[in-house]
């Protein structure tokens, strides 16, 4: 991926994560998993056209296994939504560019939740990789 989605790994997660000013989405994903290479181009699109909304990363699964762990991904692709470090939702399974976009848009609607520490959102689409 280029562009607009940057990748993160256990050594840089956390520092931008915590200075963050934006909701934050993180893909986890398997470079083997043929879910995770459908949704990458989604992803990329998504990511250009609300870049000033959110912060857009990935996270390499078979890279990060501590990550991996931390945030209890046990599918891919799993996009979590972060406050800050503060998990705040996750989405489970390949989305296309709108439910994405919808996803994206109700985590930001609920980031005065997360501000004021509010429970998780879990959105489970279905297919798993």
């Amino acid at each position: 991926m280029n562009g607009h989605v940057r990748d993160l790994s256990i050594l840089d997660f956390d520092s931008t994560l915590e200075s963050a000013d934006k909701l934050v989405i993180v893909e986890f994903y398997l470079t083997t998993c043929p879910h995770c290479q459908a949704v990458a181009p989604v992803y990329e699109q998504v990511a250009e056209e609300m870049t000033d909304e959110a912060l857009f990363f990935r996270v390499d699964v078979d890279q990060n296994p501590l990550l991996t762990k931390r945030f209890n991904v046990a599918g891919t692709p799993t996009f979590k939504f972060f406050c800050q470090v503060r998990s705040v939702g996750e989405s489970v399974g390949f989305q296309n560019a709108t439910a994405l976009r919808n996803t994206i848009g109700d985590m930001m609607l609920r980031r005065k939740d997360c501000i004021s520490k509010s429970s998780p959102l879990r959105y489970d689409i279905g297919m798993y990789g």
